[in-house]
């Protein structure tokens, strides 16, 4: 059973993240990098719900220009 009024309708999140870049020879791009991203109000209006307000990953990714 779920109570919506206990739930907000809009939050406010951030995040910080870098990254190493590499061209390979044939124009393809690779980047790889830690990323941190943090909610900063709760997704309940009352604190009786444990969260975890808090993401670390790892980010990867491949660009082709054309």
């Amino acid at each position: 059973m779920t109570d919506g009024s206990l739930i907000r309708k809009m939050n406010i999140n951030t995040s910080v993240e870098t990254f190493i870049s590499y061209k390979t020879q044939n124009g393809v791009r690779l980047q790889f990098g830690p990323q941190y991203r943090y909610q900063l109000i709760s997704t309940y209006k009352q604190h009786s719900i444990s969260e975890n307000l808090y993401h670390l990953g790892i980010k990867f990714g491949a660009v082709k220009n054309f």
